[in-house]
């Protein structure tokens, strides 16, 4: 490990990375600029076989700054486990490496972990960019303005969606389930998991403002989820549908969480088949209809209502893409009149 950074900063800003030399440097320059000594930054490289070693070493001179290099590469998930436990702070802020910090973003967080300290989870708003295009393709808001959410299962069942981006999550170290990341480490979403148990022990505050922006798509991680974008969509439906049974995995004899489990699995098998772009509908025409739907039923295993869905699919799915095909026309509409339509849907 490289680096002395703050004897015991607050907040430990952590980076996994790997092979995406150039986006780490934008990331360290965000995190940087940021003023105060109450933050360190750690950055675990996994093994790049291009130039980010050069890139963290030329920000070592920041005393804020810790870091170490894996000898082989883990792979994105084992190597977040180890940073978290090489970080020192009392909360994790979680930003990959393509992604980076809006000004004053760790002001916010400072605000919110002192006038909240039971707060086990912090989430915020967050602005995802295609990288491929370089255009904003979604703004989530979980809330319209900041609140304290209390702990327990409806709370969980509303916010853990939201948190499938890793990053401008903020984790609150000593409430983190380490047994529980550790069982469902594979899972591609277990930063929902992990979101999830946390959000069942201490109160949650939602930060409502952009703290960060998302980069969506870069191929050095996605590639790894499948050969191809209708793969990779396919692999992440089926780690969503697994989340909540994953968050609640030892209260099997709480109705409640049943029923969590069931209005999760029933939502996320809806989702996916209902997709516009690359959902089941574009997996049929790709591989025939059989083999699609016996590899939905094997990763998604749906219950009564779900069976049901499926007989309907073949009658709403049509009216579904064209209503995808209608929005998609609309947004490439000269934004005037784009505007004036929006004015008139009120």
């Amino acid at each position: 490990m490289n680096g002395q950074g703050a004897g015991h900063p607050l907040v430990s800003i952590i980076i996994a990375t790997y092979r995406r030399a150039d986006d780490l440097d934008r990331c360290l320059r965000s995190v940087l600029a940021e003023p105060g000594d109450s933050f360190e930054v750690v950055v675990g490289d996994d093994g790049s076989p291009d130039h980010t070693p050069d890139v963290v070493a030329s920000h070592r001179h920041d005393a804020r700054v810790r870091d170490y290099r894996n000898a082989s590469n883990l792979g994105m998930q084992e190597n977040y486990r180890k940073i978290a436990r090489f970080a020192r702070g009392d909360y994790l802020f979680i930003l990959t490496d393509d992604d980076y910090l809006l000004p004053g973003s760790l002001a916010k967080v400072k605000r919110a972990v002192e006038s909240h300290p039971e707060c086990g989870y912090i989430l915020s708003h967050l602005t995802t960019v295609d990288e491929r295009s370089g255009e904003v393709v979604n703004l989530h808001r979980t809330y319209s303005e900041d609140r304290l959410i209390l702990p327990g299962l409806p709370s969980v069942a509303h916010c853990a969606r939201s948190a499938w981006v890793l990053s401008r999550q903020v984790w609150k170290r000593e409430l983190i389930d380490w047994e529980a990341w550790d069982r469902f480490k594979d899972n591609i979403f277990f930063p929902i998991i992990v979101a999830g148990r946390l959000m069942l022990v201490a109160p949650s505050c939602y930060i409502a403002d952009n703290l960060v922006v998302h980069t969506w798509f870069n191929k050095v991680y996605w590639e790894a989820f499948g050969v191809n974008d209708l793969e990779i969509e396919f692999s992440l439906a089926a780690d969503r549908y697994r989340c909540m049974r994953a968050i609640l995995f030892d209260r099997a004899d709480d109705g409640a969480a049943r029923r969590a489990i069931r209005e999760w699995e029933a939502a996320s098998f809806k989702t996916y088949l209902y997709l516009p772009h690359l959902g089941f509908y574009d997996l049929a025409r790709k591989t025939g209809l059989r083999p699609a739907l016996r590899r939905l039923l094997e990763a998604q295993p749906p219950d009564s209502p779900e069976r049901w869905e499926l007989l309907l699919f073949p009658f709403k799915i049509p009216v579904v893409r064209a209503w995808a095909r209608a929005k998609s026309m609309l947004r490439n509409l000269p934004p005037p009149i784009f505007r004036r339509l929006k004015a008139l849907r009120g």
